[in-house]
C-alpha cells in the first residue's frame, strides 16, 4: 500500500533523494503541476517523456472540452444547490415567523418577499 500524502512528505523534506524509482514515478503521475512533475523525475528519460506525454494528452480539445463541461455541470449544481438551500431556508424562517405570531404582511416587509410567495 502506497500513502500519497507520505510520499509527498518523503519527496519535500528529503528533496527526492529518498524517493525509490516506483515512487517517484507514483508521485509524477499524481502532480498536478507539470514542472514539479518533471523536477520528480528529472534525471530518467522514460519517466520525463511519460510525463510530457500525459500533458499532450490533457491538452487534447476532447479532454478539454469534457473538462469544460464537467465544470459548467459543477458549477450549475452548486447554484441550484445554493438556491434550494435559500429557498428552504426562508420557507423555515417564514414558518417559524407565522408560528410566533407575526402576520404575512409582516414578514413580506421584513424578508422583503411578495406576500403571493409567502
Amino acid at each position: 500500500m502506497v500513502s500519497i500524502p507520505k510520499l509527498r512528505e518523503k519527496w519535500y523534506n528529503e528533496t527526492g533523494e529518498k524517493l525509490s524509482e516506483v515512487e517517484r514515478y507514483i508521485l509524477s503521475l499524481i502532480e498536478t503541476d507539470i514542472d514539479s512533475a518533471l523536477e520528480i523525475v528529472l534525471g530518467d528519460e522514460f519517466m520525463e517523456n511519460s510525463v510530457k506525454e500525459q500533458v499532450k494528452f490533457c491538452m487534447t480539445d476532447d479532454l478539454r472540452e469534457a473538462y469544460d463541461h464537467d465544470l459548467a455541470w459543477k458549477e450549475e449544481c452548486k447554484r441550484q444547490g445554493l438556491q434550494e438551500g435559500r429557498e428552504e431556508g426562508i420557507k423555515e424562517v417564514v414558518n417559524k415567523l407565522l408560528r410566533s405570531g407575526m402576520t404575512k404582511d409582516e414578514i413580506s416587509k421584513i424578508l422583503e418577499i411578495e406576500i403571493n410567495e409567502l
